[in-house]
């Protein structure tokens, strides 16, 4: 166990020695196997790309343990995966396999739905159980991390602000431009089931210029 990074990475750069079990050795990348020179590498790579500040955050708990910023998160867990004795668990679950998707109105986080009532229309919404990283940058649910960008980090805030007091958002019928515009907003973050009528579909304008020769 490497129980100092930084200055294992330092050791190896200046092939140099390291403390372990009681002994010295003699760090030479070539006695690392492929996937391991290729994780190596990228933490070095890193760890010469940082300033005093990201690397203080880098290295944590006296240089135990690695903490990888957002920018560099997909590409070390990929290299991470393939060495031998890799594991992830997100709550106590073990993962197999993992992907980095970015978040669309395909994926199932996230699903809208709208109903008309007697005296208003109800949008409410379902989603699952997601695990949150990065400041909302960074959702997990079922094997996939989902790249959430600015504006959809927006929106879901505020869902979570609003929805963690109502179970449901309630509009008068004289809202339904309001709640439209605000399903197509919606729509870039999950599913939308609402009648026709409340959707605003997008379009390309054509425009046809006929010259008529004198």
């Amino acid at each position: 166990m490497i129980k100092d990074l930084p200055y294992f990475l330092r050791a190896l750069r200046n092939f140099s020695q390291y403390p372990m079990g009681g002994n010295w050795i003699e760090l030479y990348f070539d006695n690392f196997d492929e996937a391991s020179q290729d994780f190596l590498s990228f933490l070095m790579k890193i760890d010469a790309r940082s300033d005093e500040n990201i690397a203080r955050s880098l290295f944590i708990k006296n240089g135990r343990y690695l903490n990888l910023p957002f920018l560099f998160l997909e590409e070390g867990m990929d290299l991470a995966s393939n060495l031998e004795d890799f594991t992830l668990k997100i709550s106590e679950r073990e993962l197999k396999f993992f992907s980095f998707v970015a978040l669309n109105e395909e994926d199932d986080l996230f699903d809208f739905v709208v109903r008309s009532k007697e005296n208003f229309i109800e949008l409410s919404l379902v989603s699952v159980d997601y695990h949150s990283f990065y400041d909302g940058a960074l959702l997990y649910f079922d094997h996939a991390f989902y790249k959430i960008n600015q504006e959809q980090r927006r929106l879901i805030s505020v869902l979570d602000k609003q929805f963690r007091v109502d179970s449901a958002i309630r509009f008068g019928f004289s809202d339904k431009d309001i709640l439209a515009q605000a399903l197509q907003q919606l729509s870039t973050i999950g599913k939308i089931d609402a009648p026709k009528y409340f959707r605003v579909r997008k379009f390309n304008p054509f425009f046809s210029l006929l010259i008529k020769r004198r």
